[in-house]
């Protein structure tokens, strides 16, 4: 169990996956759900590829979630 002053900050979240992902979003978004362990979640950051990384973004702003793209030059 994280020290009480840690238990109230926010997480950001780092997220990839493959190009060819197939999960339904409702899928997605309980897995982001499940892995924020209830905690607030600042921002998620993805890649910005097909698939995966545009799924998980989607999904991401589906929670309410502020989402970054960062793509690879």
């Amino acid at each position: 169990m994280p020290p009480p002053a840690l238990a109230h900050r926010s997480l950001v979240i780092v997220a990839a996956g493959g190009r060819d992902l197939v999960w339904p979003q409702a899928r997605i978004a309980s897995a982001l759900l499940q892995r924020s362990g209830g905690r607030s979640v600042h921002l998620l950051l993805h890649g910005g590829a097909r698939g995966a990384d545009r799924a998980i973004g989607r999904a991401a702003q589906q929670l309410g979630w502020r989402v970054l793209a960062l793509a690879a030059d």
